[in-house]
């Protein structure tokens, strides 16, 4: 009874433990593709060119406008990254990912 006991204490520990370090590598991934996304979205805004006629100043906004909707349509999936994030943060007690969380988050 008592070996039986164990396996189930050691199945139950291992197949928790595969599933933190699914969060951690789900974690990693989406980190990894957010910080490029932002990076990318950031350079398209810091490359301002200042244009000499109209409508090339139209063409322009409108390619701003259309950067400005895709941020807004990316914003509820980079949220949920962020709870997740916390929720990780909070069961795993690794004080490392804070920043990260922060700087995705202000991003």
């Amino acid at each position: 009874m008592q070996m039986n006991r164990s396996f189930l204490f050691s199945e139950g520990v291992c197949s928790r433990l595969e599933a933190v370090l699914g969060q951690w590598q789900q974690f990693e991934e989406q980190l990894d593709q957010h910080t490029k996304w932002c990076r990318a979205t950031e350079a398209v805004f810091r490359s301002q060119n200042l244009q000499a006629e109209l409508e090339q100043k139209e063409a322009q906004l409108s390619a701003y406008q259309q950067h400005r909707d895709q941020i807004t349509a990316r914003e509820p999936e980079v949220d949920a990254f962020v709870d997740r994030s916390h929720i990780l943060l909070n069961s795993s007690r690794a004080e490392r990912i804070k920043p990260l969380i922060s700087q995705i988050s202000n991003r």
